[in-house]
């Protein structure tokens, strides 16, 4: 486990992901709890209560999760498109809490395109917590810092982003694949410097992933 504060979770919450472990444990893809939840079990304060549960999963894990979730869905998976988003949505109440799984997500903002890839990198991260025995999956905060900068919410990035240098070691690595593998301007990359009081460019560079820093022209 690295991070956990259930402080603010309410217990049909943390019910409601006992629920998710459990009913998913024969699953093979990969699955996360990220947003609200995800955030205050690993230590950033949101200010208020998680109205409810966001999970992320790769494209090809959506229909799976909802095969193992079809009886508790409000919906069918369905393709969702905003000026910034893109994703397969579907929705399930679990303990009166609802839950959004979104998969094959990719945000493009602020001349950023960013794909979340959940079973090739962020899974592999090893961030979980740790609720009533179960062991619960969750995004990296690098994910969080970046996809919350993409959508202009510095009421999350910068709480976020202190956490991280709490621990940058830990967190780094997630933040520069995430990088390498995207397109980031370098106006965003900067500000990214400035919240965290390092230079990205340099850590790239010393872990031999400079080459692929190109994308974030």
């Amino acid at each position: 486990m690295k991070g956990l504060n259930m402080m603010n979770l309410s217990e049909s919450i943390l019910q409601a992901m006992v629920t998710l472990h459990d009913r998913l444990k024969p699953l093979e893809a990969n699955w996360l709890v990220g947003g609200s939840c995800g955030l205050l079990l690993q230590g950033v304060p949101i200010g208020r209560e998680p109205r409810d549960l966001d999970v992320y999963m790769d494209e090809s894990g959506v229909k799976p999760f909802y095969d193992y979730l079809a009886d508790l869905a409000v919906d069918l998976p369905h393709f969702s498109r905003t000026p910034i988003y893109e994703s397969i949505l579907s929705h399930y109440a679990l303990t009166g809490v609802q839950l959004e799984a979104v998969g094959g997500f990719r945000v493009r903002s602020e001349g950023a395109e960013y794909r979340v890839e959940v079973g090739s990198l962020l899974a592999g991260c090893g961030f979980r917590a740790t609720v009533e025995d179960r062991s619960i999956p969750l995004m990296p905060l690098a994910h969080e810092l970046a996809f919350n900068m993409l959508r202009g919410r510095p009421d999350r990035y910068e709480a976020i982003a202190a956490a991280m240098k709490l621990n940058l070691a830990l967190h780094l690595p997630p933040l520069l694949s995430i990088i390498s593998r995207n397109i980031f301007p370098i106006g965003l990359l900067e500000r990214m410097n400035d919240l965290l009081d390092v230079s990205l460019q340099e850590r790239m560079s010393m872990s031999n992933a400079g080459s692929s820093f190109s994308a974030g022209r």
